[in-house]
């Protein structure tokens, strides 16, 4: 299964071009989803310490993909921030850092880039509620991180 990263420069503070670029992102992963597929999501950190501007314009880019995608026919499932650490490396309270060195020594890669390394735990956390034999192992503990998941899945998932 391939992945795909979208690269996007920040743009003008005028509300055009910001809601373009929400919305070509958002297009772009629309013509990668497919319907009945299960999208694995992070949910929003609302303890980020990022400027104010910059959460309102990802919780408007949140919201636009959750929308589109449920309408597109894609089933989603949200994962906490505390629940996607917890999974990759053990602990709710793990860093950017723990997270990549658990996906260098677990899946072997090392990606400098903290979207790509959350991205890849997202992914793999949805081929374990899958039960896809293609999901890496771990140990028990870090697979319990999942279980309050399962309620999210479509019947029969």
């Amino acid at each position: 299964m391939a992945t795909t990263t979208l690269h996007t420069k920040p743009c003008a503070e005028e509300i055009g071009p910001r809601l373009a670029r929400i919305r070509f992102i958002v297009g772009a992963v629309l013509r990668l989803a497919q319907a009945g597929a299960l999208v694995v999501i992070e949910g929003p950190s609302f303890a980020s310490r990022e400027q104010a501007g910059q959460a309102h314009l990802r919780a408007g880019l949140w919201w636009s993909l959750v929308n589109d995608l449920t309408a597109s026919g894609c089933d989603l499932v949200e994962v906490p921030p505390k629940t996607l650490k917890k999974f990759a490396t053990g602990s709710g309270n793990a860093s950017k850092s723990d997270m990549r060195m658990a996906l260098f020594k677990r899946g072997g890669l090392d990606l400098a880039d903290d979207n790509q390394v959350d991205a890849w735990w997202l992914r793999e956390a949805g081929l374990h509620l899958l039960g896809d034999p293609d999901a890496i192992a771990l140990p028990k503990s870090q697979l319990d991180a999942l279980e309050g998941l399962r309620g999210q899945l479509p019947a029969g998932g």
